[in-house]
């Protein structure tokens, strides 16, 4: 089992700025790993990766990862909102799932991964989550 540690990834901005997450929790049982990335002034607007390891008994282990990217609402001046409440505008999330049967290799697996990464780095994937592009 991996030892939970910090976690730093660079965002997407033209000058590319490294976010820290750091341990909240371990997985325990089903619930999930989780990290936070606490620059917001908000707990509510903290980034979070949650990543669990399940396995089945089916045969089919599942790995799932999900990365959140919360963005607080500028409330501004409003006759019927507490302005000092924060409040959650939207949130943009990745949300992958590997399902891993018993039978596949390491090789097998260490594969799937690849593929995975790779393709997240390809032009389709750019212009899909970028620009909102289908592939047609």
């Amino acid at each position: 089992m991996a030892a939970i540690s910090n976690i730093v990834l660079a965002d997407g901005q033209t000058t590319p700025a490294n976010k820290t997450f750091v341990p909240f929790t371990s997985q325990v049982g089903s619930a999930p790993a989780v990290w936070y990335e606490k620059t917001a002034a908000n707990p509510l607007g903290y980034r979070r990766i949650t990543l669990s390891v399940n396995f089945k008994s089916s045969g089919v282990s599942k790995v799932r990862l999900q990365i959140s990217d919360p963005v607080l609402a500028n409330m501004g001046a409003n006759c019927c909102v507490d302005t000092n409440t924060p409040v959650v505008s939207y949130t943009d999330i990745f949300d992958a799932t590997f399902s891993l049967p018993s039978s596949s290799t390491q090789a097998n697996r260490k594969d799937i991964l690849a593929y995975a990464k790779n393709m997240l780095g390809t032009t389709v994937m750019q212009d899909a989550v970028w620009d909102l592009t289908p592939v047609f």
